[in-house]
């Protein structure tokens, strides 16, 4: 390999007898040192101290430029120099930089590979442990900021990285199957709700039947009083007390309104048409009659009223509720204060 050599002048010294263009000036300094010491400008009109001063300013100043020249003199080859060592390390420096360059591009480009490719594993591996968490977390899987949990399945956050994909892929599957045993007994808990709520909903129903039903039945049971009423203020009308009934007493067509009346009716015997028999029933037994039918419907009225004033929550409840008010029926038909 060839290498090019800049011819070097001998190197100097910079003594005494080099500098001697410039040191000739140390004298002259001296002397105009002196010339200014003592030099003053008593005031605006000291025209000789001004003229003096003046003066050996303007000496000082010729000095100075004297010894620039002198200066450039003397440092002009040296700057010569200095430039052709610049020019020729500059021509070496870019023969070198014609290696060094293509050679850097090639490292660069190499580190950048890497650092691309080691910046797509990143990405690559936190795209995978996103897509993991998202399929554990649509199971509905409980984070305890290091475990997810579903029933017995567990996962640690870190088996998202670590783990292969058939060994996820294992872990998911127990996931899966724990979310469907859930799933199922929710699902049958919320159909069992469901069956609770209409069997309630349907006896809420038939309750308000049966309320409605029993409402009505007060309701004639009050109609029946008050033709009961009427009936017996016509019966007083032509019922005298003490008088001896001897015709044949006429019954009245039965009907459901007026069932106490014909029972009262009825309960009294009839004379035969032929030969006719006196039957004796006094006034006083006609009223008592009459206020004993008064006070049952009375009673039967109040046990009704009370019975329907408590309210019942729960199946049994409302079935044995329905079961007491069907009972007082079936009491009032099997007494003997009726129609027969």
């Amino acid at each position: 390999m060839s290498t090019e050599v800049l011819e070097v002048p001998a190197k100097t010294e910079a003594k005494a007898d080099n500098l001697a263009p410039i040191t000739v000036f140390e004298n002259e300094i001296i002397r105009i040192k002196k010339s200014a010491e003592g030099l003053k400008i008593a005031d605006i009109n000291d025209k000789a101290g001004y003229l003096k001063v003046s003066t050996v300013r303007k000496e000082a100043k010729k000095l100075r430029v004297e010894v620039e020249k002198v200066r450039v003199g003397l440092k002009a080859d040296a700057l010569a120099w200095g430039r052709a060592v610049d020019s020729k390390a500059g021509e070496i420096e870019n023969k070198i930089l014609e290696i060094e360059n293509p050679l850097l591009e090639m490292e660069k480009a190499h580190e950048a590979e890497k650092e691309r490719i080691k910046a797509e594993n990143e990405r690559l591996l936190k795209e995978k442990i996103q897509n993991r968490c998202a399929v554990i977390t649509s199971l509905d899987a409980k984070f305890n900021g290091v475990t997810y949990t579903l029933g017995d399945a567990t996962i640690e956050h870190a088996d998202f990285e670590k783990l292969s994909d058939d060994d996820f892929q294992t872990k998911v599957e127990w996931f899966e199957a724990e979310y469907k045993i859930i799933l199922d007994a929710k699902l049958e808990a919320d159909r069992i709700a469901k069956d609770e709520a209409d069997k309630i909903e349907a006896q809420r129903i038939a309750n308000e039947k049966e309320t409605k039903r029993l409402a009505d039945e007060a309701k004639k049971l009050k109609d029946d009083r008050e033709k009961l009423e009427n009936e017996k203020a016509e019966l007083n009308a032509v019922v005298k007390v003490e008088e001896v009934v001897s015709e044949p007493v006429v019954t009245p067509t039965p009907s459901v309104i007026s069932q106490p009346v014909v029972h009262f009716v009825e309960s009294i015997p009839q004379a035969p048409s032929a030969p006719a028999k006196v039957v004796k029933v006094s006034a006083q037994q006609l009223k008592l009659k009459a206020k004993d039918l008064e006070s049952f419907s009375d009673m039967y009225n109040q046990i009704v009223a009370i019975a329907n004033g408590f309210t019942f929550k729960t199946e049994d409840g409302i079935k044995a509720h329905a079961e007491f008010i069907q009972g007082l029926e079936i009491l009032i038909d099997t007494v003997g204060l009726k129609a027969e």
